[in-house]
């Protein structure tokens, strides 16, 4: 696995009221995280994640393709990027509740799932 960090800039102040603040031009407004993993299996697996702060005519987007037979892309504009992110780890909790205590990584739990129900249910 080889990962990438890239500064994000834009050519024009930008307002954030996030950060409730004006960055200037040229200063950094996030980072592109470029990772090429290779499978044991031979495929290549190249993902790029982009966190930074958005100019007015700029909108959050899922792009995917699927390169074989047959070449497969997805499109998503405006994705609920927000609702999305907070679910996952919400619907973590449970599985943080269970793990050992100390210092545990989410890669030792299984999948993160979906939860239907109020989460006390899933807490043994």
């Amino acid at each position: 696995m080889d990962q990438q960090l890239i500064p994000m800039t834009h050519d024009k102040d930008l307002h954030s009221t996030t950060l409730g603040k004006t960055i200037p031009a040229g200063d950094a407004t996030g980072m592109s995280a470029v990772v090429t993993t290779v499978t044991h299996q031979g495929p290549v697996i190249v993902t790029e994640c982009i966190g930074k702060v958005y100019a007015e005519d700029e909108v959050d987007h899922n792009d995917w393709v699927i390169k074989g037979e047959p070449q497969t892309e997805v499109n998503i504009a405006c994705p609920a990027t927000v609702e999305l992110t907070c679910a996952t780890t919400v619907n973590r909790i449970p599985d943080l509740l269970q793990a050992p205590a100390g210092f545990y990584t989410s890669e030792k739990m299984a999948p993160s799932q979906y939860r239907t129900y109020p989460l006390h249910y899933y807490v043994k």
